[in-house]
């Protein structure tokens, strides 16, 4: 065991950069935690890590849940592709025993853990305003026009990319800290105004992602609930809470009543015709077609018509073949999924199934999918346990939604980000009762 005085400040500082990165390129991320694992090696207290473990029994379905993609190796025809997505989801073996078993988090730290979140989406979002920007004035330059599409949705993320669904999940949920962390060691004093800042720039580049799902969760159930906080716990002034109330107000009003990429995306939801969905043919349909919602409607109409099919409720066709057998499903009904050039993708080939518990049901049966569902669910039943409960309850809410409208475990944008939080909630709660972390004890509600 090496006992460096820089190793355990090096190992929570890399932390911190791990939460910073997790909204950049992911390979920022991977490189992140794998120094960070190299680190926790080094200390090598690993009669502490086991003991954590054999106490915490909630990472056991975690690390089932990994076991079964495992196990299903052995009887996925694509060996290559089996690989590929074990490679991605080792992090749920990685950030359990790492992050959950392996550390202490106290007070200052987690607050620490939320100002990189913080920063890095921070960043993230100045960059991909200021790179919208510059390809908005190079069209208005030789084009003479102003194109606003730059400034919305998938759009927005070109720079870097990401996808503007999973730049909005982490923003919503680093609004969320802004809002709901009791903060001690930051944003305190003048530090106050900078959160202000933050919230409203996060907020703003929150909705020009225009995540319909996540909108709706934020003005629905976020705002109801951080209202409901600040009049029940606040002591802010009238005027303050007017006028944060003044502020989501106008915003909502802006989306509703101006002419916006935002509401037309939830203008086109109701556009298209739904009887797409159930046709028997595709070989004439283009993908204008389609809405993102009847793309996954009839998505996930194949994938359930694959799992009769092919019998798979009891143990699933492998994780390697479920896009090799939604691809055949597709081509079934006239769908192009090949392209005679290999270098051109047609929109629908090696498409995931995007609904987490389908792609699950498909890949493992029901044995994976009460695992996942555990895994989902369980901290909805514990959440009231820890001191910093409305943080976890949005994110977890949020997760549990975000699960069914994107198959978020197949890329690392959505397993890193998930995994993350998820064991600092469970070390939260298992660490509740530790001397070394008594500290916690003083977060309000």
């Amino acid at each position: 065991m090496l006992k460096g005085k820089w190793l355990q400040p090096a190992t929570e500082y890399l932390l911190c950069f791990l939460a910073l990165f997790i909204p950049f390129p992911f390979a920022w991320s991977t490189a992140t935690i794998i120094a960070l694992t190299i680190l926790w090696l080094l200390q090598g207290d690993f009669a502490t890590t086991f003991n954590n473990l054999r106490q915490r029994k909630i990472i056991w379905v975690w690390l089932a849940f990994f076991a079964l993609h495992a196990i299903s190796y052995t009887y996925s025809e694509n060996k290559h592709e089996s690989l590929y997505d074990l490679k991605g989801k080792a992090f749920f073996i990685v950030m359990p025993i790492v992050i959950c078993c392996g550390m202490q988090l106290n007070r200052k730290l987690i607050e620490r853990l939320f100002v990189f979140f913080n920063i890095g989406i921070t960043i993230m979002g100045l960059f991909c305003i200021a790179h919208a920007a510059m390809r908005a004035y190079h069209i208005y330059v030789t084009e003479h026009y102003f194109y606003h599409p730059y400034f919305f949705y998938d759009e927005l993320v070109d720079g870097i990319d990401a996808s503007a669904v999973y730049m909005a999940w982490y923003t919503m949920i680093s609004v969320a800290s802004l809002f709901f962390l009791p903060w001690v060691y930051f944003y305190k004093g003048r530090g106050k105004w900078l959160r202000i800042i933050l919230c409203l720039f996060q907020v703003i580049f929150f909705m020009l992602l225009s995540a319909r799902m996540l909108i709706l969760l934020f003005f629905l159930f976020l705002v109801p609930f951080y209202l409901g906080k600040l009049f029940k716990h606040s002591k802010l002034t009238i005027p303050k809470v007017t006028g944060i109330i003044l502020f989501f107000a106008a915003i909502a009003v802006a989306i509703v009543y101006t002419n916006n990429p935002v509401k037309k995306r939830f203008n086109d939801l109701f556009k298209k015709d739904f009887d797409i969905v159930w046709l028997k043919d595709y070989s004439h349909t283009t993908p204008n077609d389609f809405s993102n919602f009847t793309l996954r409607l009839m998505n996930w109409r194949m994938g359930f018509e694959n799992i009769r099919e092919n019998n798979l409720l009891w143990y699933g066709a492998g994780n390697g073949d479920v896009q090799d057998l939604q691809n055949k499903k597709l081509a079934s009904y006239g769908f192009n999924v090949t392209s005679p050039n290999p270098d051109i993708r047609t929109p629908y080939l090696n498409m995931n199934l995007h609904n987490m518990y389908i792609q699950t049901l498909m890949m493992l049966g029901i044995p994976g999918l009460a695992l996942l569902i555990i895994i989902c669910f369980a901290p909805l039943f514990v959440y009231r346990q820890i001191k910093l409960k409305h943080l976890f309850l949005i994110f977890h809410i949020s997760a549990i939604c975000f699960l069914f409208q994107e198959a978020s475990f197949q890329t690392q944008a959505g397993v890193v980000f998930y995994s993350f939080l998820s064991m600092i909630f469970w070390n939260i709660y298992y660490n509740k009762n530790d001397d070394i972390v008594k500290e916690n004890s003083n977060y309000v509600s």
